[in-house]
């Protein structure tokens, strides 16, 4: 077994941290080539996007974007109103799972949405994203990217973080209590299925290993 370091597959296209590479690889890996993506916190769905790379040539992945911004929504919706494939929502997610703008409430509301097809979710909000994942339940995507606030050290496990966002130990921990394997780090962090790690080919995915400390004050 080789021990794969996901940051070699790292470019932009429209990520901001090389993501765009990365993701490509894992899909590759993963055989994932069609299925639902979901992002939120996407701005205009374009500048800085981890799933426009995926789904601008591919309607096989039918895409949920979700931003709250009403200025960045116009943009948003202006951009994809061609593309039958993407749906966007003008919303904040809550990370109150009691309120109607939950990730469950919002994503429960898509008809032929399950547990089965959803291959991506991206989540970057600059603030409770660690409540929002911890408080998601309604599915388990197969890949997850999420922002975290990689100026504490790995060994710090930290929450709320200033001036905001989680620690990436803090995450590590939420992701391993909901059945994820961290895979990269790239200032945010990558994680996959416990089922699928397998097919990732990675030895030693601790987080010590996989950080870039470049990001540590």
């Amino acid at each position: 077994m080789s021990d794969t370091f996901y940051r070699d597959y790292a470019k932009d296209v429209y990520s901001q941290n090389g993501e765009d590479g990365i993701i490509e690889e894992v899909f590759k890996r993963l055989d994932i080539n069609e299925g639902y993506l979901c992002e939120f916190g996407c701005l205009d769905g374009i500048s800085l996007s981890n799933t426009y790379n995926l789904f601008k040539n591919n309607s096989n992945f039918k895409t949920i974007l979700i931003e709250g911004n009403e200025q960045d929504y116009r943009k948003m919706a202006d951009n994809f109103s061609d593309y039958l494939h993407v749906k966007t929502i003008n919303n904040f997610v809550s990370s109150d799972p009691s309120s109607e703008f939950s990730l469950n409430n919002i994503l429960t509301n898509i008809e032929d949405l399950t547990q089965e097809n959803f291959k991506f979710l991206s989540i970057d909000v600059d603030g409770p994203d660690y409540e929002i994942w911890k408080n998601f339940t309604a599915f388990k995507p197969s890949v997850v990217l999420i922002e975290v606030n990689s100026t504490y050290p790995p060994e710090k496990e930290v929450y709320p973080c200033e001036p905001s966002g989680a620690s990436a130990g803090i995450m590590v921990k939420l992701a391993k209590q909901k059945g994820y394997e961290l895979i990269c780090h790239t200032g945010n962090l990558l994680f996959v299925d416990q089922s699928l790690f397998p097919k990732m080919d990675i030895i030693d995915n601790s987080l010590e290993k996989l950080f870039s400390y470049a990001w540590v004050k």
